[in-house]
């Protein structure tokens, strides 16, 4: 009876020591004890990290993202007094979306060196993760920025950039896996992207107005060929003048005189 009653208790307090977390999937992760990192690097699934020790020490599980994501860089106008990011194209501003697309390396030297570099995000519980993008901010982000800049700074006009737009990636992705191999950045690039490639909208408004009167000397042009081609061509547009009166007027009795000094006369 004692002995049952021994193996018993001894029974409760080894399940009393089980914790369990969820690695999920896209993820590894790795243990963090008081002492250091535990030598394995677990693929997804539920792993004990025990229980708080009686000294205040415990074990933390540190995740890993491991499938490919996409990173964003905005190029653009910040709200209000916020910094602005444009990029200057000749003398135009640009608003511009420049998308990489990475993953962390399979080898797990590569991936313990992670580990032991990047400071993760806490997410409570005895958890921590670290993303694809972090990784990207810490090693990355601001020399491809600049890149980024400078590939497009060559280019005089954007309507350059959106005509030649397959060559202007081939630059991108060559500079971003440049920029990836001098620091030293432990991902793997998969694919670059610019998008949403768009001139300031005063730019654009200026742009419009601009298009919108030459077309309108375009068609004053016309007009005025059609006269000369044509004398019986001033009457035909006289009398479309006399009927968008007419509409204007609701179609009551009135009197035009036309051939005045000051234009037409409506009586």
């Amino acid at each position: 009876m004692k002995k049952l009653l021994v193996v018993v208790v001894c029974f409760l307090a080894i399940g009393c020591s089980n914790d369990i977390r969820d690695i999920p999937a896209g993820y590894v992760g790795k243990v963090l004890t008081s002492s250091g990192w535990q030598k394995e690097i677990l693929e997804a699934g539920q792993i004990d990290i025990k229980t708080v020790n009686n000294d205040g020490s415990y074990n933390t599980l540190v995740l890993l993202e491991a499938t490919s994501t996409t990173v964003k860089e905005n190029f653009g106008k910040a709200v209000g007094e916020g910094e602005d990011h444009r990029i200057l194209i000749g003398k135009t501003p640009v608003t511009v979306d420049m998308y990489v697309r990475a993953m962390v390396p399979v080898d797990k030297d590569e991936r313990n060196a992670i580990f032991a570099q990047i400071t993760p995000k806490d997410n409570g519980n005895r958890v921590k993760t670290i993303t694809v993008e972090m990784i990207y901010e810490q090693f990355a982000r601001m020399d491809v920025r600049g890149g980024v800049r400078e590939v497009m700074s060559k280019y005089s006009r954007v309507e350059d950039i959106i005509s030649h737009l397959d060559t202007t990636n081939i630059r991108i992705a060559a500079m971003v896996v440049k920029t990836f191999k001098n620091n030293g950045v432990p991902l793997l690039v998969q694919n670059t992207q610019l998008s949403n490639i768009k001139m300031d909208e005063t730019v654009w408004a200026a742009e419009n107005q601009k298009a919108a009167s030459l077309a309108q000397i375009e068609t004053i042009d016309k007009i005025g060929e059609a006269l000369r081609r044509n004398p019986e061509y001033l009457q035909f547009k006289r009398y479309d003048t006399y009927k968008e009166i007419a509409a204007a007027k609701g179609n009551t009795n009135f009197t035009i005189i036309d051939g005045q000094p000051n234009g037409v006369v409506i009586k």
